[in-house]
Order: structure tokens, then sequence, then C-alpha cells
């Protein structure tokens, strides 16, 4: 009986890690009769061979200059390649331009496909072309960051040599690639066959949760560890207001300095005030489209609480650099600013919860 022939397409990229791609490829190549046949393989394996067609994708049939190493001669193009088994996409860099075509083809061809592959960065371009979404991926840790910073919606997984979600295998860095191509193999193919390829190439798999390198992640933690710096200020100034008879004018301004972009905070202020309090008129003013406000009176407080719109990130360079209240109130109703207390909840793009809490 003869085997339908795997069909394996491999995304050729400008600048893209060699070894990416290369090392998954002998593997999955070791197994393919041709490949068998000429290595001299006992005869008790050439029957459980794999017969194999490979396909090398660009957006042309101009050569294709790699990170390092030879030019490499695409097969196909986006509108040429056939319907794929395997979809294989080694790292690019991570500031590849997703041209609309690459993006076009990666999301007809991802849900055709039965395995869909990536190594290192190649995750970044699945991520980018939406086919991620919701699913937990790896990528290199070197780039961990911008990747959850650039594309939210995919869950990025900090441990693990790769992980498998549905029909995604991603791995992380470069040479995982290879361990996690030797797991794939494992899980679809005869193991004798799998185990000759690594006799044959004195390779040893590292196991999924082997993972030598989470301690980039952990340094990077570190150095970029969350941090606040407030400051409160309150200026009194006694004015005549218009309509509005002899008044107290005071600002409240309280400043923030952020280390670490956001995915959200609350801030409340509670602040004392005298029960006979007859009028007050408050002007809130804040500096960051991503943030509201509501207020809350009671007899003795008045309490304000920042917080920020659903799924709107707080970057360093958007982060209010003071938030600032206004109130207008009567001279003869004095409020007891130094009882004040105030609250801060923040959640980290990388997910840390800190909570801060202190007075006035």
């Amino acid at each position: 009986m003869t085997t339908k022939p795997l069909q394996v397409g491999i995304l050729l990229f400008k600048s893209y890690q060699l070894l990416d791609a290369t090392g998954p490829l002998d593997l999955l190549t070791m197994l393919t009769p041709e490949y068998i046949q000429k290595a001299g393989a006992p005869p008790s394996l050439a029957s459980k061979a794999v017969p194999m067609n490979f396909h090398y994708i660009s957006d042309s049939l101009d050569p294709v200059a790699p990170a390092a190493g030879p030019l490499q001669l695409p097969t196909c193009t986006y509108t040429t390649c056939p319907s794929l088994d395997l979809f294989l996409l080694p790292g690019p860099p991570p500031d590849v331009e997703f041209a609309p075509e690459l993006i076009q083809f990666i999301q007809k061809h991802v849900q055709e496909a039965d395995i869909v592959m990536s190594i290192c960065t190649g995750s970044i371009v699945l991520a980018a072309a939406g086919v991620l979404n919701g699913k937990k991926a790896s990528t290199n840790k070197n780039v961990h960051k911008f990747a959850i910073q650039n594309f939210p919606q995919t869950q990025w997984t900090e441990k693990g040599r790769w992980i498998v979600c549905d029909k995604f295998w991603t791995s992380s860095g470069v040479t995982a690639g290879m361990d996690m191509m030797a797991a794939f193999l494992m899980s679809r193919y005869d193991q004798e066959l799998v185990k000759w390829t690594y006799q044959l190439s004195e390779f040893v798999p590292k196991q999924q949760d082997d993972d030598p390198f989470t301690w980039i992640l952990e340094e990077a933690k570190n150095h970029n560890k969350l941090e606040f710096h407030f400051t409160y200020q309150l200026h009194h100034h006694f004015k005549r207001i218009s309509n509005k008879g002899e008044v107290n004018y005071q600002v409240e301004q309280f400043n923030i300095n952020c280390s670490q972009i956001l995915m959200n905070m609350t801030i409340t202020i509670t602040i004392v005030r005298n029960y006979n309090e007859t009028y007050a008129q408050q002007y809130q003013t804040y500096w960051n489209s991503s943030t509201d406000m509501t207020h809350v009176q009671k007899p003795f407080n008045l309490t304000y609480h920042w917080f920020s719109i659903s799924n709107m990130y707080i970057t360093r360079e958007t982060f209010p650099n003071f938030i600032e209240a206004q109130f207008y109130y009567s001279s003869n109703s004095i409020r007891v600013t130094n009882n004040g207390t105030w609250e801060m909840s923040a959640q980290t793009i990388s997910g840390e919860l800190l909570h801060f809490r202190g007075t006035f």
C-alpha cells in the first residue's frame, strides 16, 4: 500500500535564523525513505519510513538570505503553495514587516494544516496573523516582553522548551525547535525509527520542562521590577470667584511615576471633611485618556476612585505624571486634610499584582 506523502511547508523570511529551520528539518528528513536507504538503516526500519514532500515558501522565487549561511531557494510562492499537512515557521527578526499578503497566506494555510509549528520568534508572526488569539504559545525568552506588549491576546508562557495547544506546536529560542520536533516525531511515528535518528545524529533531546533558560525572564523581571514614586501636594488659594462669594480654592495634586507598563490601576482617595459643610463643588482633571474617575460623597468623607478603562494599556509614556483634583467650598467649612488616606492597586503587563496605601 502506498502511503500518501506528508506535505511539509517551510516559510522563508528575510534574515530568518537558519538553525530554526534546518535543525528540525534534519530530524524530519531522516524519517524519509530516501534518507533511510542512503544511511544504511536496518531493514526493519525501511517499512516504517515516512514519505514527504518539502515546499520552501516565499513571496517570490528570488533567493532568500537568512541571518547566516547560504542563500535559500524558494520552491513556491504564497499563490502557488499547495495545501500543507505540516506548516513550519522559523524565527525572523522581531521587527519583521507583516505584509498583508503574508498574513493572508498564514491564515489560509494554518486553517488547512494538520500541524503548525513555530520556532523561536516564528510565533510572533503567527500572533500577528491573529491565529494564536486565546491560545498558549512560547517564543524566545529574549523577546517575551515584546510579545506580551504587542500581542496580548496570546497567552505567552514563561517556562518550557515548547508548548502544545491544539494544532500549534510553538518552541522557545532556536535550539528548542529540535527538542520540539523530536517530541513531535515520537508522538506520531515509530519510536524505534525516531530513536535511530537520534543515534545517527548523536542527539539527546531535552524534555519539555528541562528549560535551563528561565533565568532570562527572572533577570528581566528583577531589572524591570515595578516601582511607583508618590508625592502629594496641597495648594491653598483664597480668592473671590464671580457669583460664588468668598471661597477657599484648593488644589490636590497626586504625583505618580511608574517604571513599567500597566494593564490597569485603581486609585482611591478618601478625604475627611467637616460634617457641616454645606457647599462643595469639585472639578477634576487627569492626564491620561485611558483613565476614568468617579466620586462618592458621604457626611464625613469625600471618596474618589480613578480606574482604567477595560482593554486599555497604560504605558510609561502616557501614564499620568499627576492626577489633580480641584475643590471649591465655603471658607467656613474647613476640611481636615491631614486625615486623608489613599490606596492604589495595579497590575503590570506581566501579571504582577501590587497594592499600596498611605496617608496624606
